[in-house]
């Protein structure tokens, strides 16, 4: 058994540099103490999580059971506890038990690398694995270009950080000090920009918003060998937020994906984090590869029971053509659901019509407290203030138009707002209502217009944005705390004319509480042409509604929609 011990550092780097940085400043500053773990990203896997990852690596292993040397790395290792775990499962099945394992893990963080080194040997010595063992201390982003190709197995989880200057450090630096730490972050963000195309953003916001998590995936993808496989732990967004739309393509496009776990929020695996993760296991296609392999896919809920969704080609090639979307968080059942909508216009189509709608934001919050005046012309409201068909609180503060650009043309008419941040967690994720013109919003509200003013048509359109039927299709590409634009522009909405728009925009008038929204679901999902059994389906997907509070809305339900033991169609 050799237990060889290597430890490198690489020349400065760019992470290197904004690490140092780092640890100067919350050596000098008690109050930036806890600033250098966040900025590593380090967010340890629970044991549950590995165990599961670790099983489905094992279970699609390519290569021969009897190699005489198998190359397993961890590029981003924190304590080793993945390899560990790897190891565990090596043992359960006595598996590669006359195999050389030849182990590596690197990490930025020199004591992770000894512990996970002390952890690593302790563990195989223990099973009695023939391994060899050589830690890097390593800027993995940089240092990884040299071995891609080079591993059997990778299992890792990457750090969980965007580059972007936090509001929070900023104010605790010096003029000098912000300048210098925004400098390095752009250095790193340029180094990532060229190093990892695939990985950045399709948009960014501000000039940021290149994520570790998104990069250290692609750098774990590219470390296998033709015949590897790679486990991967992420936040769950990568299966549905748009600005991870070119990594999800080349992911999907060029590699077999054998499974995919997916865990609550609720779950809390990862301490004081509410962030919902998921699992993958990939391997490269190969060049005679014929058709896809459609992804086993299961989902934990907060006591981790197992639900396990099954899709057919039809689901896959949904899926396919929505940019590898899957929402597994909210239910594949929706994925069938599409077939309802597609005959149906989406919201975005509405932008291309000549008196069509206008989506978009208004000003910009950041520093909104120096812009504000306690009179004015313009009041100004944001996200929290928002409730479901009307304001939940009234603002009493203005824009001082002189502290601004420019106002936005679209303050001067009836608008759809919605919050934008909206958590997992929610009840209802889509809370809008409509505002008078003179009224000017932040951005922790998006918002929606008639280009003609028409408010009648407006009032029917937040029938819709309000619904289930609407959310339902919103939720199905949501995996982050924020309702963007791009999803709620492809969302379908039943033709806005006529009997429907009369009917949505009378019911929304009427409106007193929610005891109104029962009239108002039901008249919604008749207007997307939707029988009692879709209408039911699409219900049971909000698992955060009570019984009694979907079985009132059903008895509704009954009296109007198809299939229903009364209706009026």
């Amino acid at each position: 058994m050799s237990n060889a011990k290597s430890f490198s550092l690489n020349e400065k780097t760019e992470a290197n540099a904004l690490i140092d940085f780092i640890i100067e400043k919350s050596n000098q500053s008690k109050d930036l103490g806890y600033w250098l773990q966040k900025s590593k990203g380090q967010f340890y896997t629970h044991n549950f999580i590995g165990e599961k990852l670790v099983t489905e690596i094992v279970e699609n292993i390519k290569f021969n059971d009897d190699s005489e040397v198998i190359k397993i790395i961890d590029p981003f290792c924190g304590d080793g506890r993945l390899i560990c775990i790897l190891l565990d499962k090596f043992n359960a099945i006595n598996k590669f038990r006359n195999t050389l394992l030849e182990i590596e893990f690197w990490d930025i963080d020199p004591e992770a690398v000894e512990v996970a080194y002390t952890n690593i040997k302790e563990k195989a010595n223990a099973l009695e694995f023939n391994v060899q063992l050589k830690g890097r201390v390593c800027d993995t982003f940089l240092f990884a270009q040299d071995y891609f190709g080079s591993y059997d197995i990778c299992i890792t989880n990457p750090p969980w950080v965007i580059i972007k200057p936090d509001k929070k450090e900023k104010e605790r630096l010096s003029k000098e000090e912000e300048i210098e730490y925004i400098e390095i972050l752009k250095n790193f963000d340029d180094f990532l920009s060229r190093y990892y195309p695939t990985s950045l953003p399709t948009k960014k916001y501000g000039g940021w918003g290149t994520n570790l998590a998104r990069c250290g995936t692609e750098v774990a993808l590219r470390l296998i060998s033709k015949v590897g496989i790679c486990g991967i732990v992420s936040p769950a967004s990568l299966l549905g937020d748009q600005v991870s739309d070119n990594l999800r393509v080349w992911m999907f496009n060029n590699y077999e994906v054998y499974s995919i776990s997916y865990f609550v929020a609720e779950a809390k695996l990862f301490g004081k984090v509410d962030q919902a993760v998921i699992t993958l296991t990939l391997s490269p296609k190969c060049d005679d590869s014929s058709g896809d392999i459609i992804p086993h896919l299961f989902y934990y809920d907060r006591e981790l029971f197992e639900k396990r969704y099954y899709m057919d080609e039809y689901d896959w090639r949904i899926i396919k053509s929505l940019n590898y979307v899957i929402p597994i968080q909210f239910g594949l059942e929706i994925i069938k659901m599409n077939r309802l909508f597609k005959s149906l216009p989406t919201l975005g189509d509405l932008e291309n019509e000549k008196e069509g709608i206008w989506l978009g934001r208004e000003l910009d919050e950041t520093g909104i407290k120096e812009k504000l005046a306690n009179k004015g012309q313009y009041r100004f409201i944001k996200g929290k203030m928002v409730g479901r068909y009307n304001l939940i609180e009234e603002s009493n503060q203005y824009i001082d138009v002189r502290k601004i650009d420019k106002i936005p043309k679209s303050v001067e008419f009836y608008r759809l707002v919605w919050r934008d941040v909206s958590r997992t967690t929610q009840k209802r994720r889509l809370i809008s209502t409509i505002i008078p013109p003179k009224y000017i919003t932040g951005n922790s509200l998006n918002v929606a217009y008639f280009k003609d003013n028409n408010l009648k048509k407006l009032k029917a359109l937040l029938a819709i944005m309000n619904s289930f039927v609407f959310e339902a299709q919103v939720r199905a590409n949501l995996s982050t705390n924020h309702i963007s634009l791009g999803i709620i522009r492809r969302a379908h909405i039943p033709k806005l004319e006529g009997r429907v728009v009369d009917e949505l925009s009378q019911l929304v008038d009427n409106y007193v509480n929610e005891e109104s929204e029962l009239l108002l679901e039901v008249k919604v999902a008749k207007a997307y042409g939707l029988s009692f059994e879709d209408f039911s389906s699409i219900l049971s997907l909000f698992d955060k509604i009570g019984k009694d509070e979907k079985e009132k809305i059903l008895q509704v339900a009954k009296k109007y929609l198809k299939g229903g033991i009364k209706n009026d169609s």
